[in-house]
């Protein structure tokens, strides 16, 4: 997750963080101790079981929607700068609880009033706003894996399961219970959407599951998850038993699991916030401690993490698909007929579900096909570029192999040209004078171009020599040499993906591979590019280096040759100083 830090996260701020969140805690604790207690002992009779729903239920959808408001304005203001789709998700899950504290008031409105019949009111807008917000904000939510088609899927099979169970011990109870109490459809409709809001975050925290989260996002998502399951049990069990027709206010089965849901709400904000800012301080005071622990944390869990992984995907999956099927098949034999209501949906639901199952295996396969094509691609590209390291290896002499690098990239790689610019005299500081050879080729030449530019100045061009960059030349205000720009609008050339070359901790120069588009190279092209680019640079030095024996070669041998010729003459000499005879 990105973040920005200021100068106020301090070990200060941390401990306030840590103060306001006890309190928050004892606040919850206190409170749900005392809706428990009064629901248990039914203190006060009816009307205290009355007084403390219409007060509680409102009160804690408020503190938990202030908690979670608090959390967007400290991801936005505070000193922990968070992504803005994390402040968003705050921010709906506040904006939905508060449209539930809206609708419990007026909901406690109509029963002071004397209304009996308070259902479907305009309160049931603001309770149902609540559903769709927070779904859509822990949709949102930061994970470690992107949105995947197959991910959903899987995600839609789980929550259709657990629907079909809801509806074999609960929904079903409701829906008969309204359909045989004659209701108008707009109270149909609204007595039955919640249980079926339910199913709504139920899928959006399977989704949550599915996509994976940090570790440190773990305790807080779980408390959020806690939230929700005591929110579905309220829910279920206020249709269930308002249907059968035992239902009070103050159930303690029933009212103190909202009360604690919309706590946990809020307090799962502010313990998510104060989580992150305990990392943000320690990596920015203790960031090589931080790392290490990363990684071994990485290192210990790889494998094992991804089996548990593997295993928890499938048991959402199978186990509550085992379940349907089970109750399925039940229900058609205890009720003896497949026309009931309750069997009717429970078979039009499994069928539903193994159409989608025949899908997900479809497109798993489908998946499958395709990663293996990608590995053999992969498999084929990594030996056709081991072939052509070795065919550049076999090369010696440094400008023919300049050449061959250009070459290589449009003919072999595909890239519509390329572009090779080296500093001849590499120990020299990139800022300073330089003297720069570049070669070029394009795909619809076999002849390639070399330029050699005397004292260039390199300010302007270091981005493409130290870096990886993709360029797109309309876009991006970089110079290059007059010589160089003029082949590029010879060549129609739009974009320029310009790989580093380094070897040994040296920038030997760039390599860049053109296209006469202006869209941005893919992964793959990135890929192949950084792999081919990796390739070059060691057989670039290695060919500098063995030319430069050789001319030092040559030089010594010469030197040794006019070495051996003085020594000749000086011995010539000294004979014929040295001889008397008639002959010298």
């Amino acid at each position: 997750m990105k973040a920005k830090i200021n100068d106020v996260l301090t070990r200060e701020y941390l401990q306030k963080l840590g103060r306001q969140n006890y309190i928050a805690t004892t606040i919850f604790v206190v409170l749900a101790t005392i809706s428990i207690f009064w629901s248990l002992f039914h203190i006060g009779g009816d009307q205290g079981l009355m007084r403390l729903s219409n007060i509680m239920y409102p009160l804690s959808s408020m503190i938990g929607a202030i908690w979670a408001l608090i959390t967007a304005y400290r991801a936005r203001r505070g000193p922990l700068h968070l992504e803005r789709h994390y402040q968003l998700a705050w921010l709906l899950v506040g904006l939905g609880l508060l449209a539930n504290c809206f609708g419990g008031i007026y909901f406690t409105y109509l029963q002071l009033k004397g209304v009996s019949d308070t259902v479907p009111s305009p309160g049931d807008i603001g309770f149902t706003l609540f559903y769709p917000l927070t779904f859509v904000a822990l949709l949102i939510m930061p994970s470690a894996i992107p949105f995947r088609k197959r991910i959903a899927l899987d995600s839609v099979i789980t929550t259709l399961c657990i629907l079909g169970v809801s509806w074999f011990f609960f929904i079903s109870t409701v829906f008969m219970a309204n359909k045989n109490a004659n209701e108008s459809l707009y109270t149909f409709f609204v007595t039955l959407s919640y249980p079926f809001w339910d199913m709504l975050l139920i899928l959006a925290v399977v989704l949550l599951v599915q996509r994976r989260t940090e570790p440190v996002l773990r305790t807080s998502l779980l408390i959020f998850t806690i939230g929700i399951l005591c929110q579905i049990w309220a829910d279920i069990g206020y249709a269930y038993t308002l249907a059968i027709g035992t239902y009070y206010t103050g159930m303690i089965f029933i009212d103190p699991f909202w009360f604690i849901g919309f706590f946990l709400f809020g307090l799962a904000a502010l313990y998510q916030y104060s989580a992150l800012a305990y990392r943000a301080y320690n990596g920015q005071t203790l960031p090589d401690q931080v790392a290490v622990q990363r990684e071994t944390e990485l290192f210990r869990q790889g494998k094992k993490l991804q089996r548990r992984n593997v295993l928890l995907q499938s048991t959402l999956i199978y186990v509550p698909l085992a379940v349907l099927l089970i109750l399925t098949i039940y229900s058609a034999v205890s009720d003896n007929s497949l026309h009931s209501d309750r069997t009717f949906f429970m078979v039009i639901l499994t069928a539903i579900v193994g159409i989608l199952v025949a899908v997900r295996y479809l497109i798993t396969t489908l998946e499958n096909e395709v990663l293996l094509r990608e590995r053999e691609q992969s498999r084929q590209e990594a030996e056709h570029l081991r072939l052509l390291g070795t065919e550049l290896s076999n090369i010696l002499e440094l400008d023919e192999l300049l050449e061959h690098i250009v070459k290589i990239a449009t003919s072999d790689l595909g890239f519509d040209a390329s572009l090779l610019i080296l500093i001849d005299k590499d120990d020299h500081p990139l800022y300073a004078q330089s003297r720069l050879i570049i070669h070029a080729a394009t795909s619809s030449s076999s002849e390639s171009i070399t330029w050699r530019l005397e004292d260039t100045d390199l300010p302007h061009n270091i981005l493409l020599l130290e870096t990886e960059k993709d360029v797109t030349w309309i876009a991006h205000n970089i110079e290059l040499p007059s010589e160089v720009e003029k082949w590029h609008q010879e060549q129609n050339i739009f974009t320029t993906l310009f790989m580093p070359l380094i070897y040994q901790g040296k920038h030997l120069g760039s390599l860049g591979f053109a296209s006469r588009t202006e869209k941005h190279f893919s992964e793959h092209d990135k890929t192949l590019a950084k792999a081919y680019a990796e390739q070059v640079a060691p057989n670039i030095e290695h060919t500098r280096l063995y030319q430069l024996s050789c001319e030092q070669e040559v030089i010594a041998k010469s030197m040794a040759n006019i070495a051996s010729r003085l020594n000749i003459r000086n011995s010539r000499a000294h004979l014929h100083r040295g001889c008397h005879c008639s002959a010298c």
